[in-house]
């Protein structure tokens, strides 16, 4: 039997086995569903009656476990299945997340902060953060 740390949304244990929650399993089908007919992850999620946050829900519609595997029945279809991660895809390029890391953009902030020695000191921190702030001077170096 395999060790299960976690057990998607969708299914329960019983007896020692993974069993397809009907109900959440309906949810499920319907994120799928709902997703591949244009909502958003979140909107998808929404509209099947699942609480989650865009990480959360793409996990979802990438988990393999919902086709069926030695330890949990399938709650859906190969196709649907493909078909979501194909759109997941999709969109991805579209949008231009495409998987790729994005050059990191290096930015030059011409200042240079300098402080006045503090003489205060209060017991309440925000009024303390306050003074501090005050005593930054700051000059400004050109950029050539």
């Amino acid at each position: 039997m395999s060790r299960v740390e976690h057990i998607p949304y969708g299914y329960r244990i019983e007896n020692g086995k993974a069993a397809v929650d009907e109900t959440a399993a309906e949810q499920v089908r319907r994120l799928f569903e709902n997703y591949l007919s244009g909502d958003s992850l979140k909107k998808a999620a929404e509209n099947a009656g699942i609480t989650g946050n865009h990480g959360t829900i793409k996990l979802m519609l990438r988990n393999r476990r919902y086709l069926g595997d030695d330890f949990y029945p399938p709650i859906i279809s190969e196709e649907m299945f493909n078909a979501a991660a194909e759109e997941l895809q999709s969109r991805a390029e579209r949008l231009g997340r495409n998987g790729h890391v994005r050059k990191e953009r290096s930015v030059n902030v011409p200042v240079r902060f300098t402080f006045i020695s503090a003489e205060e000191y209060f017991e309440d921190p925000v009024q303390q953060a306050e003074y501090m702030y005050g005593l930054i001077k700051t000059e400004v170096t050109n950029i050539e």
